[in-house]
């Protein structure tokens, strides 16, 4: 037999827990049946359906497809996307306690990536209604009609965390969501409106402007509100990254590192401030006990300055079948696998090859070290596997990291 190395190795195993989850109805999100793990999610269906595309391999393709088929044949009338649904279809969820708002957005970049990848054109005819639909879901979602998505607290994937209101990582699917719809349109022959490319160009624009203090664009007409009190508040904003979010009088200061993520994956960024953010992942990751990034950091705690006291207070009202964000679980600075994929990848994307090569073989290391079990999020304090076992988007996300900085693959076409 070859020998083969550890990041294979690893590469090897992620394939076999998305085969492993693969059902029916397509890709549920764990091979554990806890809580409602047993379902099919549009947030984690899609990031698993990614990875199979760039994988090239047959039979998770078809799952992929399996998986996009399902979201779409569960919309409803105002078209936004299930959060998840049970296999045989009897248990359909749009979200707890609020909608999953991303969950539509990851359904329009699923189908939009899958047809660049197969050129199939039935499957995009036969869903483009659908896709369509799920369009106008999300500019209603625009409250104001000004561009950017109003989010909720929950209302994304750090579902008992504290972003709410303009949220960065949204606004970056929501993005992605609309250069994939006019792909589709461009690809079955359907009329688009112009003004559709400009509100993707003018999104873009809006995103840099609004969530880059640093680039010191107030002048700028994509700046989201003209008063005196936001101006000050944004400029207020001095960290090396963009925020998290921003609402009336706050604005998220903490480092959300998979919407920063997003940000070099989708966004040609200014050079200054792009090395400048590359310096404070390569900061975060020097202070974690394994090399994995946190999901938000620094981590809240009880004892938090009286400035984000209120953040601590929120946390503990934050959940849904148990509490999970104390100090260094979850999304109170969890290391993620899923984020750290998709960094990986970015790494790719901005010329980082070395860099991404290297933490590719770490995350194999640690995925070999914890027997393949593909823990959801590792503790940000002693690095112990901790949350779900056999999450598929953990694996997949290590697919991403694998085929990016050893394959030569892009996440995103």
């Amino acid at each position: 037999m070859k020998n083969i190395t550890i990041s294979e190795k690893a590469y090897q195993k992620s394939k076999d827990l998305l085969r492993h989850i693969s059902s029916d109805a397509g890709f549920v999100a764990s091979a554990i049946d806890i809580d409602n793990y047993r379902r099919v999610f549009a947030r984690d269906g899609v990031v698993a359906t990614l990875a199979s595309l760039m994988s090239q391999d047959k039979e998770l393709i078809e799952t992929g497809k399996k998986t996009l088929k399902t979201l779409a044949k569960y919309q409803d009338e105002t078209g936004r996307i299930i959060s998840n649904v049970s296999p045989d279809g009897k248990k359909i969820s749009f979200g707890t306690q609020v909608g999953r708002i991303d969950a539509s957005a990851w359904f329009v970049i699923g189908v939009g990536q899958y047809v660049k990848r197969t050129k199939d054109k039935d499957f995009a005819k036969r869903l483009y209604p659908s896709v369509k639909k799920t369009m106008q879901y999300l500019a209603a979602i625009e409250t104001n009609g000004r561009g950017f998505l109003y989010i909720p607290y929950g209302g994304d994937w750090a579902d008992e965390y504290l972003n709410h209101g303009y949220v960065l990582f949204d606004q970056l699917l929501y993005l992605q969501a609309q250069r994939d719809f006019i792909f589709l349109s461009s690809f079955l022959k359907k009329d688009i409106k112009k003004t559709a490319k400009e509100k993707c160009e003018f999104l873009q624009r809006q995103i840099l402007v609004n969530f880059i203090p640093k680039l010191k664009l107030v002048d700028d007409p994509a700046f989201y509100q003209r008063s005196e009190a936001f101006e000050k508040l944004h400029q207020s904003f001095k960290k090396p990254y963009a925020f998290a979010y921003f609402v009336q009088g706050d604005i998220g200061e903490y480092f959300d590192a998979f919407a920063n993520v997003l940000l070099l994956l989708l966004i040609d960024l200014p050079e200054n401030f792009k090395n400048t953010l590359l310096k404070h992942f390569y900061k975060v990751l020097r202070k974690q006990k394994i090399p994995i990034l946190p999901a938000f950091s620094p981590v809240i705690k009880k004892d938090h300055d009286e400035k984000n006291h209120h953040r601590w207070k929120i946390l503990q009202f934050s959940y849904m079948f148990r509490k999970k964000n104390r100090p260094y679980h979850f999304h109170n600075g969890g290391l993620w696998p899923l984020i750290q994929g998709f960094f990986i990848s970015a790494l790719c994307k901005n010329k980082k090859k070395q860099k991404a090569v290297c933490l590719t073989i770490e995350l194999a290391k640690i995925l070999d070290k914890e027997d393949y079990k593909f823990s959801e999020y590792f503790d940000g304090k002693y690095g112990k596997p901790n949350g779900t076992e056999f999450l598929g988007f953990s694996a997949a996300s290590y697919m991403i990291a694998y085929l990016c900085s050893h394959k030569n693959k892009k996440l995103f076409l």
